[in-house]
């Protein structure tokens, strides 16, 4: 996820559905490891023209609109402990980075939701995943890292396909190895129509 996007509509339909599964009424969750595949933007190299002269943008102001970490005082409030792969990720150490991811999951105590959010979602089968992408491949070694009862999400952007929900559905399914109807998800239609996000129980 490039920290630019961070804060957006779409993060409140994504951290109000990651909350709901906390409260599950069957186990409480307290436990939420979010991989950010992030990408980190070089705000200092970004001007603005004030008065006609070209200044950077105040750190300050950067930190507050754009500081990741504050998650984990919304986290707080609501008892969960939220635990940031927060490093910052290059398409050519894919494998290193989902290692590490895998063996981070594996160290964690207690039923946990593992959510993977990067900028675009799943890539396309038999296509080359970009920087913004997360893989079948991938998903499936993060899910043989989970432990019974934990959860899976995925954030997933929409493509131009009237079907995309469907098929990514299923494709998130099948990297699980688990049936159709076992996949569940959330959206919110009237602010952020674009994305949804599937998760799975790991049984």
């Amino acid at each position: 996820m490039q920290d630019e996007y961070y804060g957006d509509k779409r993060d409140l339909v994504k951290w109000s559905g990651l909350f709901y599964l906390c409260k599950d009424k069957n186990k409480r969750i307290r436990n939420i490891m979010w991989v950010l595949f992030y990408v980190r933007t070089e705000w200092e190299k970004v001007k603005i023209q004030f008065d006609g002269e070209e200044k950077p943008l105040q750190k300050p102001v950067v930190k507050h609109f754009r500081s990741l970490g504050d998650i984990k005082k919304l986290g707080e409030q609501e008892s969960v402990d939220i635990i940031l792969c927060d490093e910052e990720f290059r398409n050519d150490e894919r494998s290193k980075y989902m290692k590490n991811v895998v063996q981070k999951c594996k160290s964690l105590r207690g039923t946990k939701i593992v959510f993977l959010d990067p900028d675009n979602g799943l890539a396309s089968p038999n296509s080359h995943a970009k920087v913004k992408h997360v893989t079948s491949d991938d998903v499936a070694r993060i899910w043989s890292g989970l432990k019974h009862n934990d959860l899976l999400v995925i954030y997933q952007h929409f493509f131009r396909k009237s079907s995309w929900k469907q098929e990514k559905r299923r494709q998130f399914a099948d990297a699980c190895g688990c049936p159709f109807d076992a996949v569940h998800q959330w959206d919110a239609q009237g602010i952020a129509k674009d994305v949804v996000f599937f998760y799975a129980k790991k049984k």
